[in-house]
Formats: structure tokens, C-alpha cells, sequence
């Protein structure tokens, strides 16, 4: 998942301001924690999603809201992100993971009462992973029979999958994926209703969805202004304790209150002081890294793009504009996820060239030959918090490398995008990924396999690393049943994209918010950075 947007746009000098109201709306709450009564409308922060079709979810902001609207075949337990039944409430394997058989609930439903059975499925996936919708997306997909023709536009249905009857449905892939079930917790494998209901929601699908989780639509989104959800009310698990959940498009902190709030890294001290015990610190599975394009310039030297690694204090950044919360990260597979390697006694892991040292880093931009006189272009989206660190890069990358930087800061978000993902990005570009579904898989194929290119394919490959050798041992890892030798070959695959360097890791991902604890129970934030309100409760007002 691109977490590019996970940070919100903001003023900074605004936030004192901004502390100064969550503390006096959440101030005198409390109550005991034991009653939960339900009512109340939860306000979450959001910024403006590009779309809320489910299958073409691509990016944080959207996900959050897909993961309350849907429920997949499996779903993520919200503390350790585990696969959980969901639509399916059991599942058999072949021998070689090639064909999968999920048997559904007969109880699930969307939320205007359409069965949510086996050909909601064969709908949605088919859907997904089609031509006309373009979804970038689809290669979640990539690996079940007929991608290829439904992407090509010769079928409209999905060839790999089949209702079998309306509780079974069966998957057949077109090469063994022994991480598989793991995957189908994503929003572009949600199912779908009825043809005609699709086309006949008002004013679109992509801004009045009907899905099958415990939230629903109140009414269409109302562009950057607020997306309301309500319960549920035919949903097959528990129902919300919440009557109603408004993520508020916000740009600036003065113009709303929220119960769910992301703070700039730079202000995490002063909200912590301002709001005792009514924030959440929490790791989660992600990365914050630097991208660059190997096709490219100064990109295309292996030795700059270590040199430029080896050259950035992570810890003192991290110190100066995170607090200290952001961990320096040693390699690609995050601390959460099976596969992580600890550092040594060094503090150096996998990643060879992410420890400080400015000596070495010096050696390899004189072997080179990367010019001192032309600027390095240090880019990130503007407005949302990342001006301070990347400053401390530049700072650093001049200091330690005798280089010349220039900063560049794209606003509107999209514009970044288009320039980080196109054939004519150059020099050091802010990136982050954030877990989609629980497997090492997650954080190397999309980021770093040839199938996934930002330009030939529509993927999230923006360095256009291609490594034969890498995509090789994905499709080995994909194959193996034995859970070990999966996990070797997946750290053995990124072995090979630390030997080469096509991203620098910075950190990984802890993220920090405000959160009136004192007026809501059973709130957190879950794996996946987003706040758990499908469980939370309004807390008994003190007396």
C-alpha cells in the first residue's frame, strides 16, 4: 500500500492551536471503561481519497474506508494483523497451493440485502482485474489463471475462479502461491453485487459504494468535506457500537476537531505534553524510504545511491524531527512480518549499507565519478510534514559528500505521484509503503519486481528495478509450501535488492495520533495505521 499520503497536510504553526482545541473537547470525559453505550459519531482525519471503488484501492486514505465498507474472504486480526475468516469461514488447499476452495457463509449479505455469495466474488474479481476498469491494483491478482486475457480485455470474466455453488468458490492459479489466502484480505479482492446496482448508484459507484462490512454509506461523499458511514445493520459479524463514523477532509488543523488525529512529525513532543493519555504510539508494519530512479542520471551509479545511504544519520533525524519514534531501518521486510532479520550486536542488518558512515560514504562517491557540481533533487509531496527531514538529508548528503542539493516540494499530492512514477524522475524522491496484507511478499514484489513497474505495467516499481534473478526467487518463494524455505527465498530476494540499492530505507514506520480516549473506548490503531472504529465505544460520562 503507498502510504505516501499516510501524513496530513497541515500548517504547522497552526498546531498549538490545534492541540489547544482537542484538549479542551476531550477535557473532564472519562468514565468507566467496562460500560460500552452505543450512539455517538466518531470523527476520524481523513485526507481526499482519489475513489472509493474497493477495487481499485491503491493508497492509505482509501483503504482505511474500504476496510469498514468490505469484508473480503479472510480478513486481519486488528492487533497482530493474522489472517481471520471473514465472507469465507473455512478454506482447503491443494498439494502445490494452485487451486484454493473457500467455503462462505450462508449469513453474508451487502448492506441493501444482495446475497454476498460465490458469484459476488466471481463479480468482483472479475471486475478487478479487467481491462475497462484499469485498476492499479490488479496485479494483487497477478497470479491466477486468465490475469493475462482479462487484462488484455479478450475475456470479461476471470478464468481462474468459479462458483462452484453459492457457497463455494474455488480458485485456480496459474503458478503455486503458497502465501495466497493471505492476500485475498485486500480491498481489490472484494466482491461485488449486481451489474445493474453498480451502474445505478447515484452520483457514481466510486462515490456511493454498497459493500459487506460493518459500516455503510449514509450518503454519497461529499468531496473534500467529510465521508459519512453508519452501521450495518445486515452484516453478518458484530454490529458497531458507533451510530455514525465522519472521516473529515481536513487540510489545516484549525478548521476541525477530530477523535482520530494525525499530528507532524516535528510537533509530537508538544501534543504529548498538551494531551496526557490521550494519544497512541504504535510500530507498524511499514517503511519510510527513499526511492530513486536507476534509469536515470547520478540514480543509475551503485555506488552513489550507496554512498547517498551511507551518508544520512538516520538516528539523528529521526531524533530531531520524529522525537526519536522512527526506528532506523536495517533492511526492506519490517520488524512485524514474518522473515525480519535483527540487526547484530552492530546494529547493522541485511541492509549493509544503511548504518552512518560518512568515511565509506565518501570512498564510494569518489568511485563514482557522480558529479559534485550538478544539484542532487531531493523531492517529496508538499504540506505534509516531510519539509524538516528531508532539509536534514540534503543538509547531510552536502555535508558528508561535498554535493549540491536542491529541494523540490510537488503540491497537489497527484503531481508527485506522476513525477516519482514517470520516466523522467530524477535524484532522491520521499517514499513510504505500508502493509497491505501480512507476508514479506507485500514489501518486495510490488516495490521491486519487472512486473510491477511503475510504466510498463502500472505498478508500484518507481526505481524500474529489474533483476531476472530477483524475480525469480518471488516466483520460488510464491511456489514453496514449507513456510522456512518460503521465508528464504523471500530474504534471499531481498538480499539482492540491498546489494543493489534502488531505494535507500530510512525508517520504520511508528506512528503517532491524538485520540479522545477519554470519550471512546475499545479505539486503537491497528496494523495497518488505521483506527479501530468498528469497535469502539462511547465510555459512561462521569458523574
Amino acid at each position: 500500500m503507498d502510504a505516501l499520503k499516510q501524513s496530513t497536510p497541515v500548517r504547522v504553526f497552526l498546531l498549538l492551536f490545534a492541540v489547544a482545541i482537542f484538549t479542551a473537547a476531550c477535557g473532564g470525559g472519562g468514565g468507566t471503561s467496562g460500560e460500552r453505550i452505543k450512539g455517538g459519531t466518531i470523527r476520524v482525519e481523513e485526507s481526499e481519497p482519489d475513489s472509493l471503488d474497493a477495487n481499485t484501492a491503491d493508497d492509505s486514505e482509501q483503504i482505511v474506508i474500504e476496510h469498514q465498507l468490505y469484508r473480503g474472504l479472510v480478513d486481519y486480526n486488528n492487533t497482530t494483523a493474522k489472517v481471520q475468516p471473514a465472507v469465507a469461514e473455512k478454506w482447503d488447499v491443494n498439494a502445490n497451493a494452485t487451486e484454493f476452495t473457500f467455503h462462505l457463509r450462508k449469513s453474508a449479505v451487502f448492506s441493501n440485502g444482495e446475497p454476498c455469495d460465490a458469484q459476488a466474488f466471481v463479480r468482483g474479481w472479475s471486475r478487478a482485474t479487467s481491462k475497462a476498469l484499469a485498476s492499479p491494483v490488479a496485479y494483487h491478482a497477478a497470479g491466477i489463471k486468465g490475469f493475462a486475457d482479462q487484462q488484455s480485455g479478450k475475456t470479461t470474466t476471470l478464468s481462474g475462479i468459479e462458483a462452484v455453488d453459492a457457497t463455494t468458490f474455488k480458485v485456480t492459479l496459474a503458478a503455486p502461491d503458497g502465501d495466497f489466502v493471505v492476500r485475498t484480505g485486500h480491498p481489490v479482492f472484494s466482491p461485488a453485487p449486481k451489474e445493474e446496482t453498480i451502474a445505478g448508484q447515484k452520483p457514481s459507484w466510486a462515490e456511493n459504494p454498497i459493500g459487506n462490512g460493518p459500516f455503510m454509506m449514509k450518503e454519497a461523499q461529499k468531496h473534500n468535506q467529510v465521508i459519512s458511514l453508519v452501521p450495518n445493520l445486515k452484516y453478518y459479524g458484530a454490529k458497531p457500537f458507533a451510530a455514525e463514523v465522519d472521516y473529515k477532509i481536513i487540510a489545516d488543523f484549525d478548521t476541525a476537531y477530530t477523535d482520530f488525529t494525525r499530528i507532524p512529525p516535528e510537533k509530537f513532543k508538544e501534543a504529548k505534553a498538551a494531551n496526557p493519555g490521550k494519544y497512541i504510539i504504535r510500530p507498524t508494519a511499514g517503511i519510510n524510504y527513499i526511492s530513486l530512479n536507476i534509469l536515470n542520471g547520478a540514480d543509475k551509479n551503485a555506488d552513489f545511491r550507496k554512498a547517498a545511504s551511507l551518508a544520512v544519520d538516520r538516528q539523528a533525524i529521526s531524533n530531531a524531527a520524529f522525537s526519536g519514534l522512527n526506528v532506523p531501518a536495517t533492511g526492506i521486510i519490517p520488524p512485524a512480518l514474518p522473515g525480519y532479520r535483527k540487526p547484530d550486536a552492530s546494529g547493522v542488518g541485511p541492509c549493509k549499507f544503511c548504518r552512518y558512515d560518512p568515511t565509506q560514504a565518501k570512498q564510494l562517491f569518489t568511485s563514482s565519478g557522480v558529479s559534485k557540481t550538478t544539484p542532487i533533487l531531493l523531492s517529496f509531496n508538499g504540506g505534509a510534514g516531510h519539509e524538516i527531514w528531508m532539509q536534514a538529508v540534503a543538509k547531510q548528503l552536502e555535508t558528508n559528500l561535498g554535493v549540491k542539493t536542491k529541494l523540490e516540494a510537488f503540491q497537489p499530492f497527484s503531481k508527485f505521484i506522476t513525477f516519482r512514477n514517470g520516466a523522467a524522475a530524477n535524484g532522491l524522491m520521499r517514499n513510504a509503503w505500508g502493509m497491505d496484507y501480512p507476508t514479506p511478499d507485500n514489501f518486495l514484489y510490488p516495490l521491486f519486481d519487472s512486473r510491477s513497474d511503475s510504466i510498463k505495467a502500472g505498478g508500484d516499481n518507481s526505481t524500474h528495478y529489474n533483476n531476472p534473478a530477483f524475480d525469480k526467487l518471488i516466483d520460488q518463494a510464491r511456489a514453496e509450501t514449507d513456510t522456512a524455505k518460503r521465508l528464504k527465498n523471500y530474504q534471499d530476494a531481498e538480499d539482492l535488492v540491498l546489494a543493489d540499492m534502488p531505494v535507500i530505507p530510512m525508517w520504520w514506520r511508528t506512528q503517532f495520533r491524538l485520540a479522545a480516549l477519554d470519550k471512546w473506548g475499545g479505539l486503537a490503531m491497528n496494523a495497518f495505521e488505521e483506527p479501530t472504529v468498528e469497535t469502539a465505544f462511547l465510555k459512561k460520562a462521569s458523574t
